[in-house]
């Protein structure tokens, strides 16, 4: 998922609406660093498996191109 939710310590969750189920949520919360700055902390939650291997496909995929246009 790429939207994070609108406000501190949210949640975003994926639905299956055929099988009436959560299969995948994002959530965040805000932690201080060392230094005293609040920053928010990010948490991918896969509840099917198949969906975390679509997820992480998708991840490097972007990784690769990102390689690729910087040394383009």
């Amino acid at each position: 998922m790429t939207q994070s939710p609108g406000c501190e310590d949210g949640e975003i969750s994926l639905f299956d609406g055929d099988e009436h189920r959560v299969v995948a949520s994002v959530k965040c919360k805000m932690e201080t660093t060392e230094n005293g700055l609040r920053v928010s902390h990010r948490q991918n939650v896969f509840h099917d498996w198949h969906l975390a291997l679509i997820a992480l496909e998708v991840q490097n995929r972007r990784e690769v191109k990102a390689a690729v246009e910087l040394s383009a």
